[in-house]
């Protein structure tokens, strides 16, 4: 779930690699899985971007659905009740920060796995994204 809520993140609303590896739990408004749920909106506040600029941006339905199943299945095992940062390595990895936060290049690593996933699902080699990087999810009108 959590690989599929930082998969989601991107072309929704233009997060860098960097940037999803540093966002914090209150920096999402609302955060409760309910309320992600039902809310109309979803706004990510004080991304800290290129140049030490910070900028907020809205989520899209996909991306709020897929942060609530994140939020309220596998966060709360990963993630102890004071845990501020969003997204955390699972507690079973035994080479996790001391923080627990997710490092940038997880990033980096999903994305190689689902390109491998989709180019061996497609016969066509016309139809591979090999290598799959998280800059590709960036929608074109979110990059610099």
């Amino acid at each position: 779930m959590r690989d599929r809520a930082i998969i989601y993140l991107p072309p929704s609303t233009g997060l860098r690699r960097e940037e999803l590896a540093t966002l914090d739990l209150d920096q999402i408004r609302p955060n409760l899985p309910t309320a992600l749920r039902t809310a109309k909106t979803t706004k990510i506040t004080g991304v800290k971007a290129k140049g030490r600029t910070s900028r907020h941006m809205f989520v899209s339905a996909d991306a709020r659905a897929a942060l609530a199943d994140y939020l309220a299945h596998e966060r709360p095992t990963d993630a102890g009740p004071d845990s501020v940062a969003m997204f955390w390595s699972a507690a079973s990895i035994g080479s996790r920060r001391p923080d627990g936060r997710q490092p940038p290049r997880s990033g980096n690593l999903i994305c190689e796995q689902i390109g491998r996933w989709n180019d061996g699902e497609q016969p066509d080699p016309t139809h591979h994204i090999s290598p799959l990087r998280p800059h590709d999810l960036r929608t074109p009108s979110s990059s610099p």
